[in-house]
């Protein structure tokens, strides 16, 4: 029954990293800054679509791999923060560059600039919401049994 409230949470909580991180490589690539209000222009020239269609299929690849690990964790009784963090960069940064491959293979090549911004971009969206989940999932670091 826990999962109910467990998964939509992940799913937010991904969604809303890759949102903001999204917006900051929207405005690297620009070299400008980007209001805030320019998240939500929707206009087929706004930052806004660039944004969204980045960061809605970005948080389809990395939910599904997301909820893989956590499934994992839940079996092996892996409740490390550190864990669920690297594993929240690895997998966002993996699903970032799983959806640029697929948009070259089908859009063909184009100028991707700043890379080291993207992975680091993409990593802290990953990393924020292992920390988010492991936090809301109500995980303590592990502990060895005690024999009093």
């Amino acid at each position: 029954m826990i999962w109910l409230v467990r998964i939509p949470v992940l799913a937010l909580t991904i969604l809303i990293a890759n949102v903001a991180a999204a917006f900051k490589w929207a405005e690297l690539t620009a070299d400008t800054r980007l209001n805030l209000s320019d998240l939500f222009e929707l206009g087929m020239d706004g930052a806004g679509t660039i944004i969204w269609l980045l960061a809605i299929p970005l948080s389809v690849i990395a939910f599904v791999l997301a909820v893989i690990a956590v499934i994992f964790a839940h079996r092996r009784k892996i409740t490390s923060l550190w864990m669920f963090a690297y594993t929240g960069a690895a997998i966002n940064s993996g699903a970032y560059y799983l959806l640029k491959g697929i948009a070259i293979w089908t859009m063909g090549p184009a100028p991707f600039p700043h890379p080291v911004a993207e992975l680091l971009c993409m990593a802290g969206a990953g990393l924020f919401a292992g920390v988010v989940y492991w936090a809301l999932a109500g995980r303590k670091p592990a502990r060895p049994a005690t024999n009093v």
